[in-house]
């Protein structure tokens, strides 16, 4: 099998971003002291019921998906706060961060990688009109041969069309590539519309996941070189 093309998420799958410290600060000026690591699964948690759940709903503009995202979150965490004071200091604190999304430490290696080996890369994200500062910001944009992102197109994953816009864009078919996403409504049902082949990243094994009956997963972008390797026979890294 012939790899020429790998597709990428854009959001926790080549960037993410430093939710969950905020969330942490802003808890501990409320006197709520939560370990950062039960906040991290918390929000992995709350990330999959909505995915699994309210299909479409975390691509929409944080104001419509908020207010209904903080009472799962809270929910999970098994806490009681104001969910308006906590939505007005997360919008607070996150306005004075000059940059919200980081890259995974891995993601500009592998893509450096990839195009020094012909084998272009490119994205397919359900994101608004900040995805272009995000990836001008991680430095991400030029290391990228196509970036695909539904508020610019007119389709949003999990329809065929964008994946179908994709594909003619870069002139590629589906056999000779592969999806990497973190998000397996959007992005693994997605790829599967045009047939093809997908990667599934989530963190904490099959946590959050547990009604998929679905084989290839890695916890995190940093796999994606012996997924490669053991599946097209491929060793680049």
């Amino acid at each position: 099998m012939t790899l020429k093309y790998i597709w990428f998420d854009l959001g926790y799958t080549l960037v993410y971003s430093k939710r969950e410290k905020i969330f942490q600060d802003i808890l501990v000026s409320m006197n709520k002291h939560i370990d950062i690591n039960k906040i991290k699964m918390a929000y992995h948690l709350t990330d999959k019921f909505f995915m699994r759940e309210h299909k479409g709903l975390l691509c929409k503009s944080k104001e419509e998906f908020m207010p209904y995202y903080l009472k799962k979150l809270l929910e999970v965490l098994n806490i009681k706060v104001d969910r308006n004071v906590l939505l007005l200091e997360i919008n607070k604190r996150e306005q004075k961060y000059q940059k919200i999304w980081y890259t995974y430490d891995s993601a500009v290696s592998i893509l450096t990688t990839l195009k020094q080996n012909s084998i272009r890369s490119g994205i397919i994200s359900n994101w608004d009109n900040t995805s272009r500062k995000v990836l001008c910001q991680n430095n991400l944009d030029d290391l990228l041969d196509e970036i695909v992102i539904s508020s610019e197109v007119g389709y949003s994953k999990p329809q065929k069309e964008i994946f179908d816009f994709a594909l003619k864009r870069a002139n590629v078919e589906p056999d000779e590539c592969l999806f990497v996403g973190d998000n397996y409504y959007d992005d693994i049902v997605g790829s599967s519309k045009v047939n093809m082949k997908s990667l599934l990243i989530n963190p904490y094994g099959k946590v959050g996941i547990e009604e998929l009956n679905y084989a290839y997963i890695i916890s995190n972008i940093s796999e994606l070189p012996k997924f490669i390797e053991r599946n097209y026979n491929l060793k680049l890294f």
